[in-house]
């Protein structure tokens, strides 16, 4: 099979939000997204300034795609991928690898410093982005805090 990749626009990314529901169902993430909360992801990718969209196409269905943006620290600007995902049906077939490649000479023709990504730490994933040339960081971990809602009142 070949496939194709190009940017595309929110529309575009919109009308593949199933690809989130059903890329994140499976192991190792068994993640439940609904199809309003993976729209919502990716409205707000697309509306971050300098974003880079890149979508894989079979024919003229998108199949997986890739965010970056633009993240400036003390070394400079690099793109950090906010999300990469392949729909199950044309996962193992270079897909994610082909993406990857294209966000790192996106990296290089504008001159970005680093290119970095939030993931699993260990597994298959780990393996995965180890295989593509990323490094695990020796420095950095992902902290998270649920956050409580308070309980709706009811007015009379």
């Amino acid at each position: 099979m070949t496939f194709s990749v190009r940017r595309i626009d929110q529309a575009e990314a919109l009308a593949s939000a199933d690809i989130i529901v059903k890329a994140y169902a499976a192991p190792p993430w068994e993640e439940r997204w609904d199809l309003d909360n993976a729209r919502r992801r990716l409205a707000e990718l697309c509306s971050s300034a300098g974003t880079i969209a890149l979508a894989a196409f079979d024919s003229d269905q998108i199949v997986g795609f890739v965010f970056a943006s633009p993240y400036t620290s003390a070394i400079g600007t690099g793109l950090y991928i906010a999300e990469i995902a392949i729909s199950p049906s044309h996962q193992r077939m270079g897909i994610g690898t082909m993406l990857l490649s294209h966000i790192e000479r996106e990296a290089v023709r504008l001159r970005y410093k680093q290119i970095w990504l939030v993931s699993r730490q260990a597994g298959g994933v780990a393996d995965y982005y180890r295989a593509n040339g990323f490094d695990q960081s020796k420095n950095l971990c992902v902290y998270a805090k649920a956050v409580e809602q308070p309980a709706a009142s009811h007015v009379a």
